[in-house]
């Protein structure tokens, strides 16, 4: 990194006035928050700002000299879509620094409307490449672009390269499962997904029971997770659950802090990263003041030492408690969770680095996507197309041990007391919800 080169802006969750308050007090340069509803991607009862928390809130970040963004960063759903075009325009009222837009349409109506609000595109946008971000800035001069998490990190370095924007990167967090924001598991689970309610599990079809034994989580009737009496739980999203394969319990699909860039740190400054985001606007003040102190004290050192960089102790032991507390900030029963992660989390830049090692493999689902879920009674076993879904999710967990034969085993979903298993996932150790049928296909078949 050239000495003339600026540090990558830390960009920080703001899920709450008191998280946006704690990343400012951390060493965040820049918070992003969402309103309470549906135009933000993180619309959880009892978070997000109404007008007069986002008014105090832009007001303690300016005084500190720090920027704010506002995420409006679904997808406008049907004939109205005058609540996301009240949302532009309270953003340009507030005086936010720039606002995060998905939508096409809203990207349209923003730049025409206010030419002089600054946007930003988002994940949700699924921009992959320099292509899609140049023509996101000719058509609606967007400044910045916000990478999807399934890039390597080549491939950033590519598209930074090649784009006329500044490039954001996740920089520690969850990882998606899916491509961003197109949550198979939670329309087929709810019939809703981030994209089109801004919750990937919205709080209605959480459930818990509490047994002789256990608190079970449930999310629209599935197991999710399960406690001990004596153990706190955490919020119950479907991609972050523990489940039972071969016996061994386990974060099956993906582990609620799976992303961290500390390693990369040097690589990413020479790439000419713009900005580095922390995933996590349903966490708590505390988690986004101990991540954005961690990885600030991180980037201060990574610009000093360059390639003397070294990953300190401290801020992996920090980051890996604040990923141990991921329960959702908004609701009863957010606590942390009770299992330490299996995953070593320092990350080798030859395996997770920023990402993965390969791109994910994109398999269209003819007639299934964002508000044409299946309904939410449905039977599990009744539909193909649910069956096609779990078969292309086990696909994409697979393909790192380059499997060509999946095996599902499909059995009803029932209450009980143990998480649901799947004996015969050995190719991928992924859980399936499945039927009382055992198949055994090639993947070609099934998606052909």
């Amino acid at each position: 990194m050239p000495a003339s080169q600026q540090l990558p802006e830390l960009v920080c969750p703001a899920g709450s006035l008191p998280a946006l308050k704690a990343a400012v007090d951390h060493g965040a340069d820049t918070v992003y928050f969402g309103l309470k509803n549906d135009t933000n991607a993180r619309n959880f009862a009892g978070l997000n700002f109404d007008e007069h928390t986002a008014r105090v809130g832009i007001r303690y970040a300016h005084d500190r000299g720090r920027q704010v963004l506002m995420a409006i960063n679904t997808y406008a759903q049907g004939g109205d879509i005058s609540r996301w075009r009240r949302a532009v325009d309270q953003a340009a009222d507030l005086g936010v620094d720039a606002v995060i837009l998905a939508d096409l349409g809203l990207l349209d109506y923003a730049s025409r409307r206010h030419p002089a609000l600054r946007l930003h595109l988002s994940v949700q946008g699924s921009a992959t490449n320099h292509e899609a971000i140049r023509l996101a800035h000719e058509l609606f001069g967007v400044r910045r672009a916000v990478l999807p998490r399934v890039l390597t990190l080549e491939q950033v370095k590519k598209v930074i390269e090649q784009s006329p924007v500044e490039i954001e990167v996740f920089g520690f967090g969850s990882l998606c499962v899916m491509v961003e924001g197109r949550c198979l598991l939670s329309s087929y689970a709810t019939g809703e997904s981030p994209n089109s309610h801004g919750v990937c599990s919205p709080a209605k079809y959480v459930q818990w029971q509490n047994t002789p034994s256990s608190l079970d989580a449930r999310l629209s009737g599935i197991l999710i997770d399960q406690y001990g009496l004596d153990q706190p739980a955490g919020y119950p999203t479907l991609c972050k659950g523990r489940f039972d394969v071969q016996g061994d319990t386990y974060y099956a699909l993906e582990e609620p802090t799976s992303l961290n860039v500390l390693a990369v740190l040097p690589q990413l400054l020479d790439m000419g990263v713009a900005a580095i985001k922390i995933e996590g606007r349903q966490r708590s003040p505390a988690y986004v003041a101990q991540v954005t102190r961690a990885l600030r004290e991180a980037l201060d050192a990574a610009g000093r030492e360059r390639h003397r960089f070294m990953v300190l102790p401290a801020w992996q032991q920090a980051l890996n408690r604040a990923g141990d507390a991921h329960g959702y900030d908004g609701e009863a029963h957010h606590h942390q969770s009770p299992v330490k992660h299996r995953l070593h989390h320092e990350i080798h830049p030859a395996h997770a680095a920023y990402l993965r090692p390969e791109p994910r493999p994109q398999v269209q689902q003819p007639g299934r996507h964002d508000g044409f879920a299946r309904a939410k009674h449905a039977p599990v076993h009744r539909q193909t197309g649910d069956f096609r879904i779990l078969a292309s999710l086990a696909y994409s967990l697979a393909r790192r041990q380059q499997s060509r034969e999946l095996h599902l085993q499909h059995e009803r979903m029932v209450p009980r007391r143990q998480a649901y298993r799947a004996d015969n996932l050995a190719p991928a150790r992924q859980h399936q919800i499945v039927r009382k049928v055992i198949v055994r296909v090639p993947i070609e078949a099934i998606l052909a």
